[in-house]
């Protein structure tokens, strides 16, 4: 029986050393971690209580179905719609940059997300099932991982 993996990468400078780090990505004053792994069982409701509770705290955040994605180009460009839509979801004046949508490497997604957050306070990325993507560069994971240190707003990113 497989296990699957969630992590939470937070956008922040700092990366605070405690067992209440999803706690902490609701404390505007405090650093959110950059990572947090989440993991067991298939089917047994880690994503839906993750998104229970972001939504319940009122955070913003944004879910990109990786089982969903063809290429890690498509998950790259799926993680940047994602983003954009749950910004303008929050605020109806949305993100004042423009994006044609194209994010064809790692690189890019770290300074399209730079600029879609720069006037964001903490944000939540959610990567469900990224253990499960089609066509996953092998070192797709651990770049996604660092993410929260290359970027900096003051959010969150999750892995499921």
């Amino acid at each position: 029986m497989g296990t699957r993996a969630a992590v939470c990468c937070a956008f922040s400078k700092t990366t605070p050393r405690s067992s209440e780090a999803l706690t902490k990505t609701q404390q505007p004053t405090l650093p959110s971690p950059s990572i947090i792994v989440v993991h067991g069982a298939p089917a047994t409701g880690k994503s839906g209580l993750l998104e229970a509770y972001l939504t319940t705290r009122k955070l913003t955040f944004a879910i990109v179905r990786c089982r969903e994605c063809v290429t890690g180009r498509h998950l790259l460009e799926r993680t940047t719609a994602a983003v954009r839509h749950a910004l303008q979801a929050s605020a109806p004046s949305g993100p004042s940059t423009s994006h044609d949508g194209r994010c064809e490497s790692l690189s890019a997604l770290a300074v399209n997300l730079e600029r879609l957050l720069a006037k964001q306070g903490k944000f939540i990325l959610l990567f469900d099932e990224l253990d499960k993507q089609r066509e996953g560069a092998p070192t797709l994971l651990p770049a996604l991982a660092r993410l929260g240190e290359n970027v900096w707003s003051g959010g969150c990113s999750d892995f499921t």
